[in-house]
């Protein structure tokens, strides 16, 4: 696959080989020199020389016949220095760059900087909010108000309603009584009064017509029997009905 790339390519694969290359030979000394693996390889001198000093001893008793005889280094419980490997170092690397790459592609969000309430943001609502009270209240007073005038004029239509009603049951409960003799007496005092109207009639037709030979002129005549005509039209009762 390599084979097939042209030379810019290849230079391309060449220059990232050599950058990863330099960076790993500075990371590399740079944990040939940290502390813990200075102290590893003092440790590591001083335990070859304890052993080549020990193997020197051991050859010398010999030599002389002496009985063989050791010492072990023991092991101090407070020596903290693991060494770690570079096998531990990759594993931590990967760990710590694993739980990063986790947090960037969790769901969680950075808090939106409009979301932080400063004091003097508090203190600004805090005014609105009083202003708002207070206009509530206002609200609420007005709100009693145009209640109480409703029910006033709620109270003032219902007794308007119920004297209307009391008045119109009164009115219904009244009996109009009509008797038969005084229709019969109205009927006939109309009847004479029409009869007297039709002879008057009469007779003003015949003073015209005597009017007329005699050489009176018929308006005149006209008119005093249009006045006598009202006149006698004002003098008849017009009852029509009964008291109750």
């Amino acid at each position: 696959m390599l084979r097939d790339l042209t030379d810019e390519e290849k230079q391309e694969y060449l220059n990232e080989y050599e950058a990863e290359k330099i960076e790993y030979n500075v990371s590399m000394k740079a944990y040939h020199n940290s502390p813990r693996i200075l102290c590893l390889h003092q440790c590591k001198n001083r335990a070859e020389a304890a052993l080549e000093e020990e193997s020197r001893q051991r050859h010398s008793r010999m030599e002389k016949g002496e009985p063989y005889m050791s010492i072990q280094p023991a092991e101090d419980p407070h020596d903290y220095d693991d060494g770690f490997s570079m096998k531990h170092t990759a594993t931590t690397h990967f760990q710590r760059n694993h739980h990063l790459i986790s947090e960037i592609l969790s769901e969680s969000v950075v808090p939106d900087v409009r979301s932080i309430v400063t004091t003097a943001r508090m203190q600004v609502l805090k005014r609105q909010v009083q202003s708002l009270m207070v206009h509530q209240r206002k609200l609420e007073g007005e709100l009693l108000q145009i209640e109480e005038q409703h029910q006033e004029k709620k109270r003032k239509f219902l007794e308007s309603t119920d004297s209307f009603n009391n008045e119109l049951k009164s009115l219904c409960s009244l009996k109009v009584e009509v008797g038969m003799e005084k229709i019969a007496a109205e009927i006939a005092q109309a009847e004479e009064q029409a009869r007297k109207r039709q002879g008057e009639r009469e007779k003003e037709a015949a003073e015209q017509a005597e009017h007329s030979q005699s050489g009176i002129p018929p308006e005149e005549g006209q008119v005093a029997n249009k006045t006598e005509e009202k006149k006698d039209d004002e003098s008849i009762p017009m009852e029509t009905g009964g008291t109750p």
